[in-house]
Formats: C-alpha cells, sequence, structure tokens
C-alpha cells in the first residue's frame, strides 16, 4: 500500500440531501447501536464521565 492508496475523510466528499432515508436511518441505527454497546464499557463511561466533569467545570457544558 502506498500512500497514493490512503484516502483520507477530507478526500471524501458526501452529498447528505442525495442519501435516500432509508439509507440514513439505517446508518443511524447502526451508529446508535454501536455507541451503546461503546458505553457499556466501564472504561468508556468512565473516560466520557471525566470529560463530562472537566467541560462542566469550564463552562462548556450547555
Amino acid at each position: 500500500m502506498t500512500a497514493e492508496d490512503v484516502c483520507t475523510s477530507e478526500d471524501v466528499k458526501i452529498d447528505l440531501k442525495a442519501v435516500p432515508d432509508y439509507a440514513m436511518d439505517t446508518l443511524c441505527r447502526i451508529v446508535i447501536g454501536l455507541t451503546r454497546r461503546m458505553f457499556e464499557d466501564p472504561e468508556v463511561r468512565a473516560d466520557y464521565e471525566r470529560w463530562r466533569k472537566e467541560n462542566e467545570e469550564l463552562g462548556m457544558r450547555n
């Protein structure tokens, strides 16, 4: 694999208005499910709680 074979997020442009509703719904369900599973991990949850507390103390939370 060469550097030319690597695609970065800056290289990818997606017209979200062109994505059908059913595809967007499916993608959202997948992302939500993965996020829920990720937060079942106590270490991830603890990291999030630390991040939230730090931001709350900085007044960055709405």
